[in-house]
C-alpha cells in the first residue's frame, strides 16, 4: 500500500502540542473509532517521530507509516485494532 493513497477517517490536528499531549489525543481518538479504521495524526514536535509509531503499535493497533507534509508537518497514520 503506497502511504500517499491512505484515506483516513479521522484527522487529528496536534501540531504545535508537546508531548504526551499528542498521544493522549490520540489514545482518545482512537477509542472512539471502529476497528479497521484509520487515523491520520499531524503533529509537529520531534519526539513523536519515535513516541507515535511505538504508541501506535500498542494493543491490537497498527502504526501504518508516516509523510512529511510540504507545510512542514508529519502525517502519520494509526490503524485502529
Amino acid at each position: 500500500m503506497d502511504i500517499k493513497e491512505i484515506r483516513s477517517q479521522k484527522v487529528l490536528d496536534t501540531r504545535g502540542l508537546h508531548y504526551p499531549m499528542q498521544l493522549l489525543k490520540m489514545r482518545t481518538a482512537l477509542r472512539t473509532m471502529a476497528p479497521g479504521d484509520i487515523l491520520e495524526i499531524w503533529d509537529t514536535d520531534p519526539h513523536s517521530q519515535e513516541e507515535i509509531p511505538e504508541s501506535g503499535n500498542s494493543g491490537k493497533n497498527e502504526f501504518i507509516g508516516n509523510i512529511s507534509d510540504p507545510e512542514g508537518y508529519v502525517r502519520y497514520y494509526v490503524r485502529k485494532g
